[in-house]
């Protein structure tokens, strides 16, 4: 059986940490099917269950061996540089990159400063409905969607 609320997930991951107390709000909010699907498929994974991971968002390949030896050289140059904090907006240079394939590609001019890196989907989705979004305003979806 699949755990039906934040507090239920909570208490199957953390287990004896788990204070039994969360707020409210979040422990009324549903859970994400996927996610919960992914939960899933880790706990299977725990007990040596072989799993197949085709949720979206793995990467397919690893790196290629140019890329991962170009990455530890940078890091034996200069390995505080590289282990830190970004920036909160996103790495410069690849929102200026971002910012030329839009425009080359896609015909959209936008400047590196209207943009944002995010660390996925779900939050580049957060922040524009949190963003964008008031309470009571209409949203117009696709089905199926993300």
């Amino acid at each position: 059986m699949f755990p039906l609320n934040f507090r239920v997930l909570l208490n199957a991951i953390l287990g004896d940490i788990y204070l039994n107390r969360v707020s409210r709000r979040v422990s009324s909010l549903p859970l994400n099917p996927h996610r919960v699907l992914i939960a899933r498929a880790h706990e299977l994974r725990r007990r040596g269950v072989r799993v197949y991971d085709y949720t979206a968002g793995q990467p397919g390949l690893p790196p290629s061996l140019e890329a991962l030896e170009y990455f530890m050289e940078m890091v034996r140059r200069d390995p505080f540089k590289h282990f830190r904090y970004m920036p909160t907006q996103g790495l410069l240079e690849l929102r200026e990159a971002l910012s030329e394939d839009l425009k080359k590609y896609g015909g959209v001019d936008v400047s590196a400063d209207q943009i944002l890196i995010t660390t996925g989907g779900a939050e580049a989705l957060l922040i524009t409905v949190l963003g964008l979004l008031d309470e009571g305003d209409s949203v117009l979806l696709l089905d199926p969607c993300y």
